[in-house]
């Protein structure tokens, strides 16, 4: 329909083929009432059930729902160089059988389109297959999706294309909940809150992460893996991390950095736990509490990390190091690298345990002073502990159960009482 605005009524719509608004006149906004759109194929310009929302040549397009609408696909497409695209849900739901597409129709220049939600009411799109920012070969001008108080479920891939934007909301939260493998282009855009709930067969199952994975918000691993070997991205995440019984993690070599501000929980209630990879707890002022015992190849803790009062172990089959504050309470932590503590380390009655079958890990403590000194130590690697740089001191008990204990000239004080302070079963 092209000229002046036009309403589509409620109710199913004998539609044969694609659908287009296309509204001439920058002044006159058209807002599509509840409709469905019956079809079942994937967009293209004869294909059965897509709805396709333009502005008329040369002119911007201002588009708003007064109501839920349904489709095979959806199409948001610019139409010429130097027009706008906008639609707002104005509060009201999108359910797609296929595609949902932001994006270009031709290659060209300064073709903005969005997508927003100005209402207070959050609107739900649920898109069948995938979702995708821009298809154009040579694009150019912003595509963006502008998600306040939009919620997206997505069946399938999830593609951001080049410099096009994805803006994450507070109260966004994407949930990809497919049936088979599902890939996230994400072009380094932020989610806010991300659900991964795919519920494919084993190996079936994967959500394999391309570019940068951030997240603002909680990330939720309710079912299938979360693929982060493939591309080996880097991983942020500022809120809770929670990976459910039915989840998992395939890590990668990118680092997985917990940042932002605040006080945030890492849960794993996986049989098994989850190694989620090279671990940083880098942020401002940012504390990460356990929830249930956790793994990590590697674990750099320059701000804080606590294992809380419930004792949670942590396994790292790499290095730790300490540049912030590791507060320890009555846990059990083991090491299969290297220890270096160059922050405070809080032992309270915790035991820390060395395992690295073969060659040497070196421990170096940092002093013996508050904040360096350990609880109990065990050490039941097959290779050499080596003290490196410091004395060490061992408020409680230490036992060598297997390998060897290497002193390199420095000094272990046993500060604790009782039988069992000293044991060498090796």
């Amino acid at each position: 329909t092209t000229g002046t605005p036009v309403s589509i009524a409620s109710g199913t719509q004998p539609i044969t083929a694609e659908v287009h608004y296309m509204p001439a006149g920058d002044a006159n906004p058209v807002t599509i009432t509840a409709a469905t759109y019956n079809g079942n194929n994937l967009p293209t310009s004869t294909v059965t059930g897509s709805l396709e929302i333009m502005p008329a040549n040369n002119y911007n397009g201002n588009f708003s729902l007064g109501g839920d609408v349904t489709a095979g696909s959806l199409l948001l497409w610019e139409n010429s160089a130097g027009t706008t695209l906008t639609l707002d849900t104005s509060g009201y739901n999108i359910t797609t059988t296929y595609k949902f597409l932001v994006g270009s129709r031709s290659n060209g220049t300064n073709r903005p389109v969005t997508l927003k939600n100005t209402s207070a009411t959050v609107s739900t799109i649920d898109v069948g297959t995938d979702l995708q920012i821009d298809q154009s070969t040579s694009p150019s001008g912003t595509r963006q999706i502008q998600s306040d108080n939009i919620n997206f479920l997505v069946a399938g891939n999830w593609s951001n294309y080049d410099t096009y934007t994805f803006t994450a909301g507070n109260s966004c939260t994407v949930t990809f909940d497919g049936t088979a493998d599902q890939t996230i282009i994400t072009d380094g855009d932020a989610f806010n809150n991300l659900t991964l709930n795919n519920t494919g067969a084993s190996g079936s199952d994967d959500i394999i992460i391309s570019n940068t994975l951030d997240v603002d918000g909680t990330l939720t691993i309710t079912d299938g893996d979360l693929d982060i070997g493939t591309n080996n991205p880097a991983v942020n995440t500022a809120g809770d991390v929670s990976i459910g019984a039915s989840g998992s993690v395939t890590k990668g070599s990118g680092t997985w950095t917990f940042d932002g501000s605040g006080t945030s929980t890492w849960t794993d209630s996986t049989s098994s736990g989850q190694d989620l990879g090279a671990v940083t707890i880098d942020g401002t002022s940012k504390t990460i509490n356990l929830g249930s015992a956790v793994k990590a190849t590697s674990l750099t803790v320059t701000d804080t990390l606590d294992t809380t009062a419930s004792n949670y172990g942590l396994t790292t089959s790499g290095n730790i190091a300490v540049a912030g504050t590791l507060t320890a309470n009555g846990s059990s932590i083991t090491c299969g690298g290297d220890w270096a503590n160059s922050g405070t380390f809080t032992a309270g009655t915790s035991t820390v345990i060395f395992n690295k079958s073969s060659g040497t890990q070196t421990l170096t403590s940092g002093g013996t002073g508050t904040g360096k000194l350990f609880n109990h130590l065990t050490h039941s690697g097959a290779g050499t502990l080596q003290l490196s740089t410091n004395n060490l001191d061992v408020d409680g008990n230490f036992n060598n159960s297997a390998g060897t204990l290497d002193l390199n000239s420095l000094t272990l004080t046993l500060s604790g009482s009782g039988s069992g302070l000293m044991s060498n079963s090796a």
